[in-house]
C-alpha cells in the first residue's frame, strides 16, 4: 500500500483567506491539510507575530515595516481585500494565538537555533581573508560588501546588502547563520581548515561552488528529516529527498530515495539514487516526482 506524503498548507488556505491568519489555517485543516506553515516577526517591543516578512502591505491600506510597530498597533490592523472578499475584520495574530490554535493539532514543533558569534568565525575569515555575512531585517550585512563572492547572495536571495565596519560588534542578536563566501579555487580547503578550527562547537559545510555556511552544531538536513519521520512514525524509506547543492548531500545518502538534480556537484550525485535529465530550473523535482511517487505500480 503505498503511503502518501503529509500536506502542510504554506501560510494556510491562503485562496479562501488573507495568509498568515488564524481563519486561513483553519481552513486548511477543514480541507484536510495535516499541517500549516507560518512565519514569525519581532515587532518594534519585541512582540512576536505571524507575517510573512518585516514589510506590512499584503491585504491591508497601510504600508508600513513591522519593526517599527509596537505588538499592540499591529494587532489593531484591519487586513481589507483578499481575492476580492472583504476581510475587515480579519487581523494579523500573534505567536501566542497562533500556538494556541496549533495546539488543537497533532504534533507542534518550535524549533530555535542560535549560532555561537562568539568571534571565532570573524576570526577566522579575516585570517583566511574571504568575506563573511549573516542578515538583520532589512537585507544582508558584511564587512565586504563589495566583495564579488559575497555579492552572489543578493542575486540568490534579491535582498540588499549593507555595508557595517564591525560584523562581531554589530551582531549582538540571535542568527540562523553565518555565510562564508569564497573563490570556488579556494573553497574546500577553506572548509576543511574551518571544520578543523571548529570542530565540536560549529558545522561548516559548502552549500554553493562560492558559499560555505557556519551553523549551530547538529544542524543539518538528514538530521532534520530524521525528526520528522519519527514524529510521523515512518522510516527513511518513506522519504524522497531531491536536492542539488552540497549541503543537501546529507539528506539526499540518508533518504529512501535519494534524488540529486543534474546540475548537483558530482560529490551529491555520488550518495543519489537517480539523477534527474532534468536541472533544478527545468522541472527536476517534478521528473522525480512523477517516476517515484506518481508512477502506477
Amino acid at each position: 500500500m503505498k503511503t502518501l506524503p503529509e500536506i502542510i498548507a504554506h501560510r494556510g488556505a491562503t485562496y479562501l483567506a488573507p495568509e498568515n491568519t488564524l481563519t486561513a489555517f483553519q481552513n486548511a485543516i477543514v480541507l484536510g491539510a495535516d499541517g500549516v506553515e507560518m512565519d514569525v516577526q519581532q515587532t518594534k517591543d519585541q512582540g512576536l507575530i505571524i507575517h510573512h516578512d518585516y514589510l506590512i502591505d499584503l491585504g491591508t491600506e497601510i504600508s508600513a515595516k513591522i519593526y517599527d510597530l509596537t505588538l499592540g498597533e499591529l494587532e489593531d490592523i484591519d487586513l481589507t481585500k483578499w481575492n476580492g472578499v472583504d476581510f475587515t475584520t480579519e487581523k494579523m495574530p500573534t505567536l501566542a494565538e497562533a500556538l494556541a490554535f496549533c495546539s488543537g493539532l497533532e504534533g507542534c514543533t518550535v524549533h530555535n537555533y542560535e549560532t555561537d558569534t562568539d568571534g571565532g568565525v570573524y576570526d577566522f575569515a579575516a585570517a583566511q581573508d574571504i568575506a563573511i555575512l549573516t542578515y538583520n531585517r532589512e537585507g544582508i550585512v558584511c564587512e565586504r560588501d563589495g566583495d564579488e563572492w559575497a555579492r552572489k547572495e543578493c542575486v540568490t536571495t534579491k535582498l540588499e546588502m549593507y555595508h557595517v565596519d564591525d560584523l562581531a560588534s554589530y551582531v549582538d542578536y540571535p542568527i540562523c547563520k553565518m555565510l562564508i563566501t569564497v573563490d570556488p579555487a579556494r573553497r574546500d580547503a577553506v572548509c576543511e581548515a574551518g571544520k578543523a578550527q571548529f570542530e565540536g562547537r560549529i558545522d561548516l559545510y559548502p552549500s554553493s561552488p562560492f558559499f560555505i555556511e557556519a551553523v549551530p552544531l547538529g544542524v543539518a538536513k538528514d538530521v532534520s528529516l530524521g525528526a520528522l519521520l519519527d514524529r510521523m512514525g515512518l522510516t527513511r524509506e518513506n522519504l524522497m529527498a531531491c536536492g542539488d547543492g552540497l549541503n543537501d548531500r546529507s539528506m539526499i545518502e540518508f533518504a529512501g530515495v535519494g534524488v540529486a538534480m543534474q546540475n548537483a556537484e558530482d560529490a551529491v550525485k555520488q550518495v543519489a539514487d537517480y539523477v534527474t535529465a532534468a536541472d533544478n530550473n527545468h522541472d527536476g523535482v517534478a521528473e522525480a516526482v512523477e517516476k517515484f511517487i506518481l508512477r502506477e505500480d
